[in-house]
C-alpha cells in the first residue's frame, strides 16, 4: 500500500497506471468528458446526451505542444479512487 506522502504532486499515465488503474487511454478520456452519450433499446436508434454523473478528473498538458503528456493532480486521482473503493 503506497502512502500518499510517497507519491509526486501529478501524475503521467505510466504512473496512473502503477497505482492499479483498471482503464485503457481511451476509456480513461471517455470518463473525463463533462457529457456521455447514452442508447436503449427502448428508444430505438435514438441516442440521448446527458451529463456525466462521476468524471474521471481532468488531465492536464504540462506544455503548450501538442505533444506534451497528459498529467493528472495526484489528489484528485486519488480521492476519485477512494470514492469507488478502489485500493492503492
Amino acid at each position: 500500500m503506497t502512502k500518499k506522502s510517497d507519491l509526486p504532486a501529478i501524475l503521467v499515465w505510466k504512473q496512473l497506471k502503477a497505482l492499479g488503474h483498471p482503464l485503457s487511454r481511451t476509456q480513461t478520456v471517455r470518463k473525463m468528458q463533462k457529457t456521455i452519450e447514452v442508447s436503449s433499446k427502448k428508444w430505438g436508434s435514438e441516442t440521448r446526451i446527458i451529463d456525466n454523473p462521476d468524471p474521471f478528473p481532468l488531465a492536464r498538458k504540462i506544455g503548450p505542444f501538442h505533444n506534451s503528456p497528459l498529467v493528472w493532480v495526484t489528489t484528485e486521482v486519488l480521492d476519485y479512487y477512494e470514492r469507488h473503493g478502489v485500493k492503492i
